[in-house]
Formats: structure tokens, sequence, C-alpha cells
């Protein structure tokens, strides 16, 4: 990307954020849960076990672009009163930790950490035998795809994509703070041609904003999946999923359709 586009970005992103057209993270206290494994204590994780003794299962719930910020801290902490164990991962450190290497050394790598933080997080909560959900906000959602795609992991249940774009990379832009803004390079990696690569009978629950405006990808992502992709509509809602209150509950089917089908199906290998 040349400078002068970037510096054009940069203008705009400044005006947005000074009329109140970008809507930054509000931070809230982090979860009072002190983790037993050391990895998990790491500033990226936000660790929320689960509230009732009958246990469904381990969330790793992958934030966007801006962070894990306050409307997923939200759902992830209503999820823990559901009985799940969440795992809520910051990508930003991640993803901007290597922004010049190749794309196979970056795959190769970004692959080894998502996969060690599945692990950690079954072992935190001793949730080898239950399923494990991978779930994620626009970029998020967008790399619990990818991961699904291509990240070897024991009983991957299926995937609550929230709010995904048609087309995703293992990056943050500045072009990912435009809403209308879709990856087009070399690196990138369509929704659809992720579906089409998944295991037979592994779910994918998608989950958008009525009135979100990558709506127009879906019927391709749906079509992909021969069956095994469902849509979830949050009434009212935007892009951004900020009415919570709302999305929190249709999320809650979201994982119950995925986790009727047991206790999960491995992905490709890595």
């Amino acid at each position: 990307m040349s400078k002068r586009i970037v510096l054009a970005l940069a203008v705009v992103l400044a005006a947005l954020a000074i009329t109140g057209s970008i809507v930054w993270p509000r931070p809230i206290a982090r979860p009072d849960y002190v983790p037993r494994l050391s990895a998990l204590r790491s500033a990226d994780f936000f660790v929320y076990p689960p509230r009732v003794a009958a246990r469904r299962g381990t969330i790793i719930f992958f934030g966007n672009d801006i962070g894990f910020w306050q409307p997923h801290q939200q759902l992830a902490d209503f999820l823990a009163t559901e009985g799940y164990a969440v795992v809520g991962f910051d990508l930003r450190s991640l993803l901007k930790s290597m922004p010049d290497v190749p794309e196979a050394t970056r795959d190769s790598v970004i692959g080894v950490e998502i996969s060690k933080a599945m692990s950690e997080s079954l072992t935190e909560f001793h949730g080898e035998k239950l399923p494990l959900f991978l779930m994620g906000h626009s970029l998020g959602a967008e790399v619990a795809m990818w991961t699904v795609a291509h990240v070897r992991a024991p009983t991957v249940t299926g995937v609550i994509a929230m709010a995904p774009g048609g087309r995703g990379h293992l990056q943050i832009t500045a072009a990912d703070f435009l809403s209308s803004a879709l990856p087009s390079g070399p690196e990138s990696f369509a929704m659809a041609d992720l579906v089409r690569s998944l295991p037979p009978g592994l779910r994918i629950a998608l989950v958008r904003g009525a009135h979100d405006g990558y709506r127009g990808a879906d019927p391709g992502i749906v079509a992909a999946g021969k069956g095994q992709v469902r849509e979830f509509s949050i009434p009212f809602a935007g892009h951004s999923l900020k009415k919570i209150l709302i999305a929190r509950y249709v999320v809650r089917n979201a994982l119950e359709w995925v986790g009727e089908q047991g206790t999960g199906v491995g992905p490709g290998s890595n």
C-alpha cells in the first residue's frame, strides 16, 4: 500500500473518530479469574470460567481489529453464565508481529500460536472431552473460519462466525477500519472457499446483524456450505453488534445448533 493511500486512510479515520462515526472500545474490568496456566495470563487473553456446574464446552473467542472490546467481554461473561468456559483472544499483537514475513511463514506461525491457545484453554478447564467452539467477530470471525480450515486441533465442534466479510486476511491494516473495505491481495482468502474445505459434518453458524453492510457475502457462504452453514439474524443490529443484549441470545441459539452434532470433528492439517 502506497504512503499516499495510507495517509488518506489516516485522514479519513481521524475525521470519522472526531464525528463519532467510529466507536472505539471502552475498557471494562478484566475477569477476576486468574488462569492456572501462565500462558493464559498474557494481556492478550480474557479468561471466563463457567459459572454453573453443568459445563457445556470451551469457546475460543477471537476479537476484532480493535481488540477484545467491551461488547465481546460482555458476551463472554454472559456465555460463562450459560456453562461455557470462554477464552477471549485479542489478536492484535499476534497479527501485527509479522508485517513483512512471507505468507507461508506467517500462516504457519499464526497457526501454531492459535493451536497452542486452543490446547491450553482445553487443559485449563479440563475440557478435552467436551465440545470446543471457535467464535469470532468481524476479523475474528474470518480468523476463526481460517483456523478451522487450516489448523489441526482436536474436538473442534464448529464455528460461530459473527459478521465476517466476504474475504479476510491474517493482518491488520489501515483499510480494515473502513467498513466498506475488503482485502484483495494475494494473501487474502474468500470465506466461501474456506467453507468448501471444511470436513463433512462440521457446522458454521453465520451470525449477522440485520443491517450489516457485509450481508451480501452470505448467500455465497451458505451455498458453499451445502447444509453445514446456517444463518442467524440479529434484529436492529449493524456490523459492530453493539446491541449485545439482543445478540447474546442469538449467539446462544447459534451455539446450541452447532453443538447438536456431538463433540466435534478435527479440521484439516496445518
